[in-house]
């Protein structure tokens, strides 16, 4: 068993910071370099290394018979780019890029960096940096001549449009937060971890006690398109949720170990949602998974990237670094990680997940006596108030939820008058998640002309034949069609569409809240029927 030591944990990697191809210098080939390669692998790599590999006559075929895909030889340089890549720290002109055939295309700037100062705008395609054209070139050759000693110029230029501009910029150090914390509705708070870099545990202690000094009692944790980091930091962020709580077991060759999450001052307590995504990889999946297993956390999103591999960073002779895989981790429960990834509780896609999040933690009192919708998961029960779902902001969201919800029970009620179970055909018409306690009125026929007819037993009030009493709703997309409303004797009632209806189904809902009838009374309940067009 490895004893747990703080620096030893600092070198342990678990990301997706990938150079393209194996740069080796030329003395690689020397024998005594082979042999002090051979002999880290076989003493470290998680796997027996068969003869064949360790008799390889280069650094670069050894590897490459290893067959591991993280398998890495920096030189002094690029270990540093690394580093300074994993820790947000680095000297550039700030620009988000991808090489394409035009060039690298810009999709992306650091606020208030060199680029965005100099012109650059998101789109623009850099096509020669220095007189060196970036046309046809990968990242790492892109950022090589981009990159550069701080202070210096750099000669661009820039493709955008028609146009061909020639702009000067000039390198700076650049720090990109790895943690940004933001209150997003009453006690609500989202952290946004980007990455696991040296600094990103401190730094989310810091973010936390803003948040909490600003009152939130409800926290979102941001792992979408997190692709990792060091393994120390995982164990410092999962403290701050689980305290000193089973956070990954590593398996090495021989040994196993079970580490647990870091105690911190800014423990946090409350309700906890994860977001993730299939790009969440690595210590994004240690913490996913140690705050699923625990029960602590409520995971939307998608399954995440399944990279559950730990590397190690070896310093050479000559001062190079040798990265490679030395353990596989899986979750606290012993749940295996590596090309299966972390299943969230609910599925969303990335566009709704935020605001199906929010729609959960909206407040909802807690002697509530309205219907509410309560979705039953393995490990929370999800209550979701239908008047707040049903509007046009989290409609979508709630689609989304429901959707991704498929699996578990769900049921109708509150905590006053209890609960009861909707039935599969109930799921299957949807109207009832949206309007529990609404009477279903059967279909009505869509006139193109006349528009829609509803029949009343009384004469309803003309002043309440209104877009506030009656909607016409996209069962799809939650949008309200304007209706036009017309009435002979009062009991039947024409709602004509101002706009051309789109084929697909609507909902035509009459809320009993207000609308009365000419003696007075009211409805006893929501009226719902639907319309096919």
């Amino acid at each position: 068993m490895r004893q747990w030591n703080k620096k030893w944990l600092a070198v342990l990697i678990v990301g997706l910071f990938l150079w393209s191809g194996l740069v080796l210098p030329a003395q690689a080939a020397d024998e005594a370099m082979l042999s002090e390669v051979a002999g880290l692998l076989q003493a470290n790599y998680v796997d027996q290394v068969p003869a064949e590999v360790l008799q390889a006559p280069t650094i670069d075929q050894m590897l490459k018979k290893l067959g591991d895909h993280y398998a890495q030889y920096y030189t002094k340089e690029e270990f540093q780019r690394e580093m300074e890549n994993l820790n947000g720290e680095f000297t550039g002109i700030g620009v988000y890029f991808r090489p394409e055939k035009q060039g690298a295309l810009v999709f992306g700037l650091i606020a208030g960096s060199p680029a965005a100062k100099a012109g650059i705008r998101e789109n623009d395609y850099i096509i020669e940096a220095d007189g060196k054209s970036l046309v046809g070139l990968d990242v790492d050759k892109i950022s090589a001549i981009i990159r550069g000693p701080i202070n210096t110029r750099l000669a661009l230029k820039i493709k955008r449009g028609g146009q061909v501009l020639d702009l000067t910029v000039t390198r700076e150090k650049l720090n990109i937060p790895t943690v940004k914390g933001e209150k997003i509705q009453d006690g609500t708070g989202i952290i946004v971890l980007a990455e696991f870099g040296a600094n990103s545990g401190k730094d989310m202690g810091k973010v936390i006690k803003e948040l909490k000094d600003k009152k939130v009692n409800r926290w979102i944790l941001d792992m979408r398109e997190n692709p990792g980091g060091f393994l120390e930091t995982a164990l410092d962020v999962s403290g701050y949720f689980i305290g000193p709580g089973d956070t990954v077991i590593v398996k090495e060759r021989k040994t196993t170990e079970v580490y647990p999450g870091q105690p911190s001052e800014q423990y946090v307590e409350e309700p906890l949602i994860v977001l993730a995504n299939e790009n969440s990889a690595s210590a994004a999946e240690i913490v996913t998974a140690a705050l699923k297993d625990q029960q602590r956390a409520l995971i939307l999103g998608n399954t995440t990237y399944g990279k559950g591999t730990v590397q190690q960073m070896f310093e050479l002779s000559n001062g190079d670094q040798l990265k490679f895989t030395i353990a596989r981790f899986y979750s606290p429960l012993d749940k295996p990680i590596n090309g299966l990834g972390v299943t969230p509780d609910i599925k969303i896609n990335d566009e709704q997940v935020l605001k199906a999040a929010q729609l959960i933690f909206y407040d909802i009192p807690e002697n509530y006596a309205g219907k509410l919708v309560r979705i039953d998961t393995d490990s929370f029960s999800v209550d979701i108030d239908p008047v707040i779902a049903r509007t046009g902001g989290y409609w979508a969201a709630w689609t989304a939820l429901l959707d991704g919800s498929a699996q578990y029970p769900v049921y109708s009620g509150n905590n006053i008058d209890g609960w009861q179970p909707l039935e599969q055909e109930q799921r299957a018409n949807r109207w009832p998640l949206y309007y529990p306690g609404y009477e279903f009125n059967g279909e009505i026929t869509y006139d193109q002309q006349k528009g829609l007819m509803l029949d009343f037993l009384d004469d309803v009030k003309p002043s309440y034949l209104n877009s506030a009493n009656i909607n016409l709703i996209n069962a799809a997309s939650g949008e309200r069609i304007p209706l036009q409303f017309s009435s002979n004797n009062g009991k039947q009632v024409a709602a004509k569409p101002q706009k051309s209806l789109t084929a697909g189904e609507y909902w035509l809902v009459v809320d009993p809240t207000y609308l009365k009838f000419n003696d007075g009374h009211k409805l006893d309940k929501g009226l719902l029927a639907r319309v096919k067009v």
